[in-house]
C-alpha cells in the first residue's frame, strides 16, 4: 500500500549537513512585545506600591520596544540597572529590613538580603531559587 521507507537516526540527521537552498526565511519580527496580563504580570499593584521602580522599568521598556532599539542597547542597559537598584531599595524599605549594605550598587546582596528576611514566608524552594539566581547574576555582574 504505501512505498517502503526508512526513518532511522542517520537518515533523520541527514538534514543537519544539507546544504541551504532557496531563499533565507526572515520573520517579520524576531522578538514580539509582551502582551499585558493581570494575573502573570501585576502591573497596576507594582506601580502602586513601587512607583520609582515601576518607572524605571517601563522607560527601560519603551526604549527596548522602541523604533531603534537597537541603537539605544547601552541606555536600556543602564536603565534596567537602574530599575534593578530602585526595586531593591523599594523592597527593602517596603518590608522593613534593617542591616542591609547601603551602597545601592550592592543590588543582589540587597535583593538577598530582602529574601534572607522573608525565608519562613517563601519556603525552602521558593528561597534556594531565588539563591541560585542571585548567585548567577553576580556571577555574571563580576
Amino acid at each position: 500500500m504505501f512505498p517502503p521507507t526508512s526513518a532511522g537516526p542517520s537518515e533523520r540527521a541527514g538534514f543537519i549537513d544539507a546544504p541551504l537552498t532557496g531563499l533565507p526565511i526572515n520573520p517579520s519580527s524576531a522578538i514580539v512585545p509582551p502582551t499585558a496580563n493581570a494575573e502573570l504580570w501585576p502591573t497596576e499593584r507594582f506601580h502602586a506600591r513601587y512607583p520609582d521602580a515601576y518607572a524605571r522599568w517601563k522607560d527601560a521598556t519603551v526604549l527596548l520596544w522602541g523604533g531603534d532599539s537597537e541603537q539605544e542597547l547601552s541606555t536600556i542597559g543602564h536603565t534596567c540597572r537602574e530599575a534593578m537598584q530602585e526595586s531593591a531599595t523599594a523592597l527593602l524599605e517596603f518590608h522593613g529590613v534593617q542591616g542591609a549594605s547601603p551602597e545601592i550598587a550592592k543590588t543582589p546582596d540587597r535583593f538577598s538580603a530582602v529574601v534572607n528576611s522573608r525565608r519562613a514566608d517563601l519556603g525552602e524552594r521558593k528561597s534556594e531559587l531565588l539563591d541560585a539566581m542571585f548567585a548567577c547574576w553576580q556571577a555574571t555582574e563580576n
